[in-house]
């Protein structure tokens, strides 16, 4: 296609269908972001922090900017150091609705931190905040068509004209006529028929087809010679058309001068295109290449959730019923400096599933950069109700109870990614308690998100799903009844 035969209209329409494009990848990237982990801090934190005083004139909290994200409210903020005076860049991963911990707070859940905040400015005056309205999704996408029109429909077309009148300059000065005048100058001159020699060739040509004899259809006529004024006037022309087409190689062609070369390459302007387009490309795929995987991860870890789900039930039915039993913090290979006396649930289940360093355990979205068992037993029951297993008959809402799940705690994992006090991972990774939720939110302490859609967590009846939030008409922490984890758990 010749880029140069596309009228504004073509470039622009091109421009921003290309921006469009590129917008809906940047709300891909921002959907396939992590949330929760470090950097963040925990519901509680924020909001105790929203009404401290100003440390010398500088405000406890500053640049509070909500950011809507699709499961989530992301709100960013810089939190004063005390000791140094500096702002620390922070986050939070707010849910929606959200609900509000504080004791001062009485009106119950709003439909998002946004709510929330503007109740809190309109009593504090010194404390404020904003929301991304430029990260609005029909904003943005406007923004990028733009984009695409400015630079493709404006600056593409121009660098494209000057691209071609270079291209023009140098092929005026490689096909200039002029340079063929020298050997045209030392050519013998054209000698035109004087005054009334035409007349009389004119009359002898005549005269002379005349006389020739017809033959038959069959039969070709036989050239007879020209005459003698013919052969005169056209010897001038004759020797002139010879000497111009002695140097065939300056004149090589019918009509118009040709220099002979090889293939030429790419041109700039070709060159440019591609470069574009491959960069466009790569733009939309990654994104998209990014989301594929992190859906793949996602589905690894609920099949080996699964996987998990039938080692238990196959522990059952060769133990009466009883699933593995849970014990304190445990390394791998037993008798480190951190192994607790007592059992280990993952030891037990070594004949079904394997070691307890097996791949099984670890989650391929795991964000820490070190290998780790990524999964809890079910036990804050069983710890409450004073025992350390249970049995599968025990379970009444089994669509319901929470038998394992991804371990989103981050203080039950070792450092770096970790804040836990052990510097093994543990080999018996549970949910007794301790006042800590393992399956934790990345709006709660030390909570985040394993997964792109939130937490993969595996039911009594063995079936896998991803959530977002804890539901609480969807899952509970008590084989019998609905009750969420911080109501199991004694105080």
């Amino acid at each position: 296609m010749d880029l140069h035969s596309l009228k504004t209209w073509h470039w622009v329409a091109l421009g921003a269908l290309a921006g469009a494009l590129l917008g809906f990848a940047r709300l891909a990237a921002w959907s396939d972001e992590p949330i929760g982990g470090p950097g963040f801090i925990s519901q509680g934190e924020f909001e105790s922090e929203l009404n401290l005083p100003a440390v010398m004139g500088r405000p406890h909290l500053r640049r509070i900017v909500v950011h809507r994200r699709l499961r989530v409210d992301l709100v960013s903020l810089q939190r004063l150091d005390v000791v140094t005076l500096n702002y620390q860049p922070l986050l939070l991963a707010a849910p929606r609705p959200y609900r509000p911990l504080s004791a001062a707070w009485s009106h119950g859940a709003v439909d998002s931190v946004r709510a929330y905040l503007t109740a809190i400015t309109a009593e504090n005056a010194d404390l404020t905040f904003q929301t991304a309205w430029w990260e609005a999704p029909p904003l943005l996408l406007l923004l990028w068509a733009g984009s695409g029109v400015l630079f493709v429909g404006g600056i593409w077309p121009v660098l494209l004209r000057l691209m071609a009148g270079d291209a023009g300059r140098q092929k005026e000065e490689e096909y200039d006529l002029d340079r063929f005048e020298p050997e045209a100058a030392a050519a013998p001159e054209r000698s035109e028929a004087p005054d009334g020699q035409l007349e009389q060739l004119e009359a002898e040509l005549v005269a002379a087809l005349e006389q020739t004899p017809s033959a038959p259809d069959s039969a070709v006529p036989a050239a007879s010679p020209p005459a003698p004024a013919v052969r005169e006037l056209a010897a001038p022309v004759l020797t002139s058309l010879a000497a111009d087409a002695i140097d065939d190689k300056e004149y090589a062609g019918e009509f118009y001068p040709v220099e002979k070369r090889g293939g030429q390459g790419f041109s700039l302007a070709e060159l440019l295109v591609v470069l574009a387009i491959s960069a466009f490309v790569v733009a939309m795929l990654l994104p998209t290449i990014r989301t594929a995987r992190l859906q793949a991860q996602t589905v690894q870890c609920m099949a080996q959730l699964n996987e998990l789900g039938k080692a238990l039930q196959s522990y059952c039915n060769a133990n009466q019923g009883w699933l593995p039993a849970w014990s304190g913090w445990h390394t791998w290979p037993p008798g480190g400096s951190d192994d607790s006396p007592g059992p280990a649930w993952t030891l037990e289940l070594i004949p079904q599933i394997g070691k307890p360093d097996s791949p099984v355990y670890n989650c391929p979205s795991f964000p820490g950069p070190q290998r780790c068992r990524n999964y809890f037993l079910a036990a804050q029951w069983s710890g409450r109700s004073h025992r350390n297993t249970m049995k599968l008959s025990d379970v009444t809402m089994t669509s319901r109870f929470v038998l394992a799940g991804d371990k989103t705690q981050r203080g039950l994992y070792p450092p770096p990614f970790g804040t836990s006090e052990h510097l093994s991972d543990d080999a018996d990774p549970d949910d007794s308690g301790d006042g800590m939720p393992v399956l934790a939110w990345p709006w709660e302490l030390g909570g985040f998100y394993m997964h792109r859609g939130g937490n993969n967590i595996l039911f009594d009846d063995m079936h896998v799903a991803t959530f977002a939030a804890y539901d609480p008409l969807g899952m509970t922490f008590n084989p019998r009844r609905m009750e969420n984890w911080g109501d199991v758990t004694p105080n």
